[in-house]
């Protein structure tokens, strides 16, 4: 079976010519600000595009293989299934090295604490053991002046 080299998530992935990746900045924490005094909803997300990437080896002996890699992401206090997220990635196996970048749109602020990012990669060969990847989740409480303010319309006034 094939074997996880890397998992990392990063603010942007970027694929060369070469097939080279560079990722940009790695996220291990992410900083909601909230309003002093105000309580956040669990189910927010903070509007940022991000990715996870990560990168299989296979033995120089193993046959071409039909993957699936599976993530799977827990946000904090995410006691059931319900809240995660799951993101399927579908792809044949062929070089030594194949390198899986997922582009993700908002990440889940709602709750202080870990965000745990699950990966496996499943085949007619088996399953990988699940690798675990942490983003720490803060909250900075902040005091309401300092939120820029909310410019009403005309029409709101009447």
């Amino acid at each position: 079976m094939p074997v996880l080299l890397a998992i990392v998530a990063c603010e942007k992935i970027i694929i060369d010519e070469q097939r080279n990746p560079s990722l940009i900045v790695l996220m291990e924490r992410v900083e909601a600000q909230v309003p002093q005094g105000q309580e956040m909803p669990q189910n927010v997300l903070a509007p940022q595009e991000w990715g996870i990437f990560t990168l299989w080896m296979k033995k120089d002996e193993e046959a071409p293989l039909h993957c699936k890699q599976v993530i799977e992401m827990f946000p904090p206090g995410a006691s059931s299934e319900a809240r995660k997220q799951r993101i399927e990635t579908e792809f044949d196996f062929v070089d030594r090295l194949h390198k899986v970048s997922n582009k993700i749109v908002g990440i889940p602020v709602g709750t202080a604490g870990t965000c745990w990012i699950h990966v496996r990669l499943e085949s007619e060969a088996g399953t990988t053991e699940t690798v675990s990847y942490p983003i720490e989740i803060a909250h900075k409480f902040v005091p309401l002046e300092a939120f820029p303010q909310v410019v009403k319309s005309e029409t709101a006034k009447q």
